[in-house]
């Protein structure tokens, strides 16, 4: 590789980084015009492109990766994504199918870095799922994705999330208490925790999460404003109470007086 190309691709990847779109495009355009046959840089195009929201220059720039090198899991993947962002949901199921068979090694076991990519694209297949309230479509994707990817706290909160917003506030709760003994650092997911606690009319418990969460992070405004919510109906709650109860001794003095 010559000094200008190499100069090119490292200046195309910087500028990738920092997410200066224009001048990456610009740098890999000249590395193809020498180089035309590098399938990752017309890769690294076509997510430049989807960045961008330009989905048919990206399918091209992904299709073109793959003509080069058939083999290329990450533009296939890359190419799956593209076309389920498009709704061309047929399309990335075989896209999708293919980069699978084709990240498998001799063994049948899957390389970590393509668990990881395929646990996140069903995990926003789920996504897409639960935004039009198809919950049982959601847990399966979210399902298949800790199947690849079982300690990824953040979708196993969703697939929590997904079974509260069902109304199966046992299965919701029994997710985010394994999502707790997954990883003790995300307290963040106490905040849900209190939430399905709450709807489940375990209310101590509920203050109990929401409470550890701001021992931990005072600032947090979620767990504090549930926490107001708790004691303002706590609070007229027994108002309510109290004024049965001097009604109600109103009414006995009313009787006695009457005799």
């Amino acid at each position: 590789m010559d000094q200008e190309i190499k100069r090119n691709v490292t200046l195309g990847r910087e500028s990738f980084e920092n997410k200066d779109y224009i001048k990456a495009e610009k740098y890999f355009k000249e590395v193809l015009k020498k180089r035309p046959t590098f399938a990752d840089i017309y890769n690294m195009l076509g997510l430049i492109y989807h960045e961008q929201g330009k989905f048919s220059k990206a399918l091209l720039s992904f299709e073109k990766s793959l003509s080069l090198n058939p083999q290329y899991t990450e533009a296939s993947l890359n190419l799956s994504v593209t076309y389920n962002d498009l709704g061309q949901y047929k399309k990335a199921k075989e896209v999708y199918n293919k980069a699978k068979k084709i990240s498998q090694r001799d063994t049948g076991e899957l390389d970590p870095y393509i668990k990881g990519k395929l646990a996140n694209m069903h995990a926003e297949t789920g996504d897409v799922y639960r935004s039009i309230r198809m919950y049982n479509e959601a847990i399966t994707e979210y399902k298949n994705a800790l199947i690849l990817r079982p300690k990824y706290v953040d979708i196993k909160t969703k697939l929590g999330d997904t079974y509260r917003d069902q109304g199966d506030l046992e299965m919701s709760i029994k997710e985010y208490l394994d999502a707790k003994k997954i990883s003790k650092e995300y307290y963040l997911i106490g905040v849900n925790l209190g939430i399905a606690y709450y709807s489940a009319g375990k209310i101590s418990k509920a203050i109990e999460e929401w409470q550890n969460v701001l021992d931990k992070d005072p600032a947090n405004k979620s767990a504090r404003m549930y926490l107001r919510l708790v004691e303002s109906s706590k609070e007229k709650a027994l108002k309510k109470r109290n004024n049965a109860e001097n009604q109600e001794k109103k009414q006995s003095k009313k009787a006695k007086s009457k005799k």
